[in-house]
């Protein structure tokens, strides 16, 4: 693995990691954590977020400097017989975080008000506008999804918060206000294993403070009262897993972190030492 590791997903017993530096999709055995195969280097530029559906891969890609020229991105769908990039499918507005539901591939724009819809069918796209700039996605039991609404540096917004998302009639039902929601490039948001919960990473009031994490009641549509969590420096990504939150510690970029984990009422319960930068956790097989 020579490359930085934007993000890792596992789809068929394979562990695929999108690298950032050089750009390219490589993967590993599930089981074996072994890599027996060359990378995909071509037609991967600036990779972001990856999903399985099928026979194909889809990876968002910026494509160039998008800061710049939001025209960029793109969508790579790649051939896993012929291990290619099969379509670019050109989505302006640089695509972040991805979800498949009801046959359609579901992109966060973090240049453009909107989430990008590709019908699976035949790659046709529509767009579902948005009060800020979204970057990820959790999905619900009933495949509808709840999407981070973040304010950026390039695109301020006060509607900040998490927005729901109806994939049956491609439409944004509702909006759920929560004020510093983190525009970090990281697992920012995380269910429960019954999709009571979810929650979501928060910025400190300034530049520097610790973070927080805030719980979104399911049932209730409404942010608890308080934080779940509260004041933890260099929160890099949230996770929950074996009934537990997992908080990942980043505290410098050269030195390692931490993985801190808690109850599901808050109660801290260990620290697990990492590598450098730890920003998600990763189940094989999910």
């Amino acid at each position: 693995m020579v490359s930085n590791v934007q993000h890792a997903f596992s789809y068929n017993n394979k562990i695929y990691f999108l690298g950032n530096s050089s750009d390219q999709l490589f993967w590993v055995d599930g089981e074996t954590f072994e890599q027996s195969e060359n990378a995909i280097t071509q037609d991967i530029v600036k990779p972001r977020f990856g999903v399985g559906n099928g026979n194909y891969l889809y990876v968002s890609c910026w494509g160039g400097d998008i800061w710049s020229d939001e025209t960029t991105s793109y969508i790579a769908k790649i051939n896993l017989t012929t291990q290619a990039v099969e379509k670019k499918i050109a989505i302006p507005g640089g695509p972040e975080g991805l979800a498949i539901a009801k046959n359609k591939l579901f992109a966060a724009l973090n240049y453009k008000d909107s989430v990008a819809v590709v019908d699976l069918t035949n790659d046709a796209i529509s767009y579902i506008e948005t009060p800020a700039v979204t970057s990820y996605f959790v999905k619900d039991k009933s495949e509808n999804l709840y999407v981070s609404l973040v304010s950026t540096y390039s695109d301020f917004s006060d509607k900040t918060g998490i927005g729901y998302i109806n994939t049956t009639s491609n439409k944004l039902d509702a909006t759920y206000d929560l004020t510093g929601v983190s525009t970090s490039y990281v697992n920012i948001m995380a269910a429960d294993n019954d999709f009571t919960k979810i929650y979501v990473v928060r910025e400190g009031a300034n530049w520097g403070d610790p973070g927080n994490v805030a719980s979104f009641d399911v049932a209730s549509k409404s942010f608890d009262t308080g934080n779940f969590i509260d004041g933890i420096a260099g929160l890099n990504g949230v996770a929950f897993y074996n009934d537990n939150v997992f908080c990942f510690v980043a505290e410098s970029v050269t030195g390692n972190g931490k993985a801190k984990t808690y109850s599901a009422n808050g109660t801290f319960l260990k620290d697990y030492p990492t590598g450098i930068a730890p920003f998600m956790l990763l189940t094989v097989g999910e």
